[in-house]
């Protein structure tokens, strides 16, 4: 994945590597520079691992995207340093069935998506998947970070005509 607007990040081959000083934020990421302009569409990512708080999603708005806040992503999964896995809607943490109002565990290396499918009529469903194996309306797919060293691999959006 192409990223642009990076703010506190770097990236490591096809790695998106915080580089910033840890403040217990989420005050440091970037955005794709693909978008999903119509149809449907899915974000996807692998979490490398458990030690480091990172979300990524789906954001509905046009670029450029230069807010690394977590509020600023529309649909996210938070992969969190707790070893649990959390959905964000418009930067409200949406209330899972497990531990801490979470979606459960997950462990490193494991993959998750976040899809939407275009109603055609203003409207979309968001379904959020962690996958066993391995953004709207023309805007980016954003995603930021809390910890300092904190990675993302494997991000690609895919637009599905």
């Amino acid at each position: 994945m192409d990223w642009q607007n990076r703010v506190g990040v770097d990236l490591v081959g096809d790695v998106l590597v915080r580089t910033a000083a840890t403040t217990n934020n989420f005050d440091a990421g970037a955005a794709s520079s693909q978008t999903i302009t119509s149809g449907d569409g899915y974000v996807q990512f692998t979490a490398v691992d458990v030690g480091t708080a990172r979300l990524c999603g789906l954001s509905n708005g046009a670029p450029p995207d230069t807010d690394p806040s977590f509020q600023n992503i529309s649909f996210g999964i938070d992969v969190f340093k707790d070893g649990r896995f959390y959905v964000f809607e418009q930067g409200t943490k949406i209330a899972g069935p497990d531990l801490n109002q979470s979606f459960g565990p997950y462990v490193a290396g494991e993959t998750f998506r976040v899809h939407v499918k275009d109603n055609f009529d203003g409207t979309a469903n968001v379904t959020y998947s962690r996958l066993t194996a391995s953004c709207t309306d023309g805007s980016p797919c954003p995603e930021t970070f809390r910890e300092q060293s904190g990675t993302l691999s494997n991000a690609r959006l895919v637009q599905i005509k």
